[in-house]
């Protein structure tokens, strides 16, 4: 019996292992029993690239600066930190197979010995700061070895020119690749010669039901409220959604801090939520009058749930490594790029902003049929091969 590796993000984040859930389950109802593997080693050349990525350095220069005055004065956010680390491990517990983990190189060479068939995908598993660990790359599968891509994600627009014959030689080695956005799709072409198809998020293969099964019937808060799930630290995003709740005569309910300490989040939020796992995350938006996000899941999920959503810009400015490609690529497929918005937008015409989800739904439906066939193509492979 075939062996076969996927390699996903599944780190505390509720993106991450929402589509590995749903990745993982789709490719078990294609017959793929797959079993994640995570490589926990952090390789020096991971360390040299995260230096020379200045945009990257002076943002976590910034954040350890913020977690470090988080833990030594605010010791009360810690411990609802932990509770919300326990939601994300129980999650991963209850639906997701993983093998243990992989601390170092020597045990990563030796994983082609085990797997017959490996498959990278989704999320932002090329981005620049992933290439040094060799994982996503899967340059330590030989030839031999069935080397497959799902709706990878660069998760930025532009690769630094020091690192493109790097991408350019694993991108060749791939069998099959795909990616999630076009902005991806130009990449591939543009470094390793290679048109690729663009396909939909794990999380969009599967449909409400499925979703539903996972998020519980019971609303985490009674009454209509407004969701805002921002990663970005910008404060004039939650003084414009501020607004909007006094606009609407909503509470605003936040997931404040998700990737580190945000100053901005302190006091912003009626209800501020912790105990939310990726389960309790899906039921937020479900039960949501309105979304305000910056991610590219908060966006997901306020489609497949049909909800009156508006995604901001994570950074102000669109310049070299922008992560907005993302969402830009997504909502221009659905044929909704207008959701797309900043604080320069005037909040009295937003109510005018409707979405006609049955054209959504249309576009939804196509991009996903086109998404299942790739699938099925990637299926025949791996259960053709000897």
């Amino acid at each position: 019996m075939k062996q076969i590796a996927l390699l996903s993000a599944c780190n505390d984040n509720y993106g991450s292992l929402l589509q590995s859930c749903a990745f993982q389950h789709y490719l078990a109802m294609l017959g793929i029993d797959a079993e994640i593997i995570v490589y926990t080693g952090r390789p020096f050349l991971k360390q040299i690239l995260r230096l020379f990525n200045l945009p990257l350095l002076r943002m976590k220069t910034k954040s350890v600066y913020r977690e470090v005055s988080c833990k030594l004065f605010r010791p009360e956010l810690q411990r609802r930190f932990q509770c919300r680390a326990r939601q994300f491990e129980r999650f991963r517990k209850d639906y997701l197979h993983i093998a243990a983990p992989i601390a170092d190189r020597a045990q990563l060479l030796l994983c082609p010995d085990r797997y017959d068939v490996f498959i990278v995908g989704s999320d932002q598993l090329w981005n620049p700061v992933n290439v040094g660990t060799d994982f996503f790359t899967l340059n330590f599968v030989p030839d031999h070895r069935l080397k497959l891509s799902y709706a990878t994600s660069f998760g930025v627009d532009r690769i630094p020119a020091s690192l493109t014959a790097t991408y350019r030689r694993y991108l060749q080695r791939f069998d099959e690749v795909s990616t999630r956005e076009h902005s991806g799709q130009s990449l591939i072409r543009e470094i390793a010669g290679r048109d690729v198809p663009v396909v939909c998020d794990p999380t969009m293969l599967v449909d409400r039901t499925f979703w539903d099964g996972i998020k519980g019937e019971k609303p985490l808060i009674e009454g209509d409220y407004i969701f805002c799930y921002f990663i970005g630290p910008r404060p004039d995003i939650r003084a414009y959604a501020k607004e909007f709740g006094r606009k609407t005569g909503l509470r605003i309910a936040s997931l404040p801090h998700i990737d580190e300490y945000v100053t901005a989040d302190a006091d912003f939020g009626d209800v501020q939520l912790f105990d939310v796992g990726p389960a309790e995350f899906v039921n937020l938006i479900a039960n949501a009058t309105y979304v305000l996000t910056d991610s590219f899941h908060g966006t997901v999920f306020s489609v497949v749930y049909e909800k009156s959503f508006f995604t901001f810009n994570r950074f102000r400015q669109e310049g070299k490594g922008s992560m907005n490609s993302r969402i830009s690529s997504l909502l221009q497929v659905l044929g909704i790029p207008e959701r797309r918005i900043d604080v320069e937008v005037d909040m009295k015409h937003l109510d005018e902003l409707t979405i006609d989800y049955d054209s959504v739904n249309r576009n939804l439906s196509l991009f996903r049929s086109q998404s299942v066939d790739y699938l099925h193509k990637l299926a025949t492979l791996i259960h053709n091969r000897s």
